[in-house]
């Protein structure tokens, strides 16, 4: 029986505390009569709030592509070797 042994401290991803807060959106215009200056100021807002989204959705998924290509590397590493690797003895390095 053959048994492999592997780090994990390698397939750790860091990610920011900010990528971890919740997303919500701007204040509505005040009543009872908002001008269109409020909801000028509403948009604007709500438009940082939606790009501050986006940001934390972007490093989400990179973050998770990282990690994907850690354990890919990882797989690779404790494969065993195929029947032509043990002839000649050479082995294919993972991509970096």
């Amino acid at each position: 029986m053959q048994t492999v042994a592997a780090t994990a401290a390698s397939l750790k991803v860091e990610v920011p505390p900010t990528v971890r807060e919740k997303c919500v959106g701007a204040e509505l215009p005040p009543p009872p009569k908002p001008s269109e200056k409020d909801y000028q100021v509403f948009g604007a807002r709500q438009t940082t709030k939606l790009e501050l989204c986006e940001g934390k959705r972007a490093l989400a998924v990179d973050a998770m592509d990282l990690h994907n290509t850690y354990v890919d590397r990882l797989v690779d590493a404790v494969r065993p070797p195929t029947f032509w690797e043990r002839i000649v003895g050479k082995r294919k390095r993972p991509a970096s």
